[in-house]
Formats: structure tokens, sequence, C-alpha cells
């Protein structure tokens, strides 16, 4: 672990969880080099975690507008965030088919 990983842990350590829904922009296969992942959106950007072959194989029909990304967090150094856990979970507000 290098000295920034080491601090930002540190203040994590010393900060309160939150809870925060994010929305899920793409559910990724991976390659042969990378593993399978999620894009969502972050804070007005967007980021991506890491997922396993497992959990890919249960999303990857899914329409990504349908799901969320509930990540618990605790916030480190200059705004970067400890991921503590995180789940998928059904879209509270899912999009609604225009009018006609």
């Amino acid at each position: 672990m290098g000295i920034w990983d080491y601090l930002n842990q540190r203040n994590a350590s010393q900060s309160v969880s939150e809870t925060v829904d994010c929305q899920i922009i793409k559910i990724n296969s991976g390659t042969s080099r990378t593993p399978p992942n999620i894009n969502f959106e972050f804070m007005g950007k967007e980021e991506r975690i890491n997922i396993d072959a497992g959990v890919y194989g249960q999303y990857f029909e899914t329409n990504p507008n349908t799901i969320e990304l509930q990540l618990t967090i605790k916030k480190g150094i200059w705004d970067y965030y400890i991921i503590e856990r995180w789940k998928i979970k059904n879209n509270r507000y899912p999009p609604t088919a225009p009018l006609l």
C-alpha cells in the first residue's frame, strides 16, 4: 500500500459511513485482460467498479435503467471515497414510457 492509500484509508476510518444510490450506465463483460465491471454515475462523474463473472451473469441482460448501484462509502482525503460495500437493487424511479 502506498502512502496515498494509507492516508486515505486512515482518514476514511474516522469518517461516518454514507449510503448513496448511483445510476448504472452500463454493465460490461470485460475482456481477456480486464474483469467484468459496472460503469455508474457518482457525483456527476462516470466511475467504474469491478465485479465477478457471477454478478455479471445475473445482470447482463438487464436494462441498466431498471436497476441502480447502492454504495456504502466513507469520505477520505480530498473528496476521495472508500467503498465499504455495494449492492445492485431495483431502481426506485424507473423511466416511464412517453405518453401518446
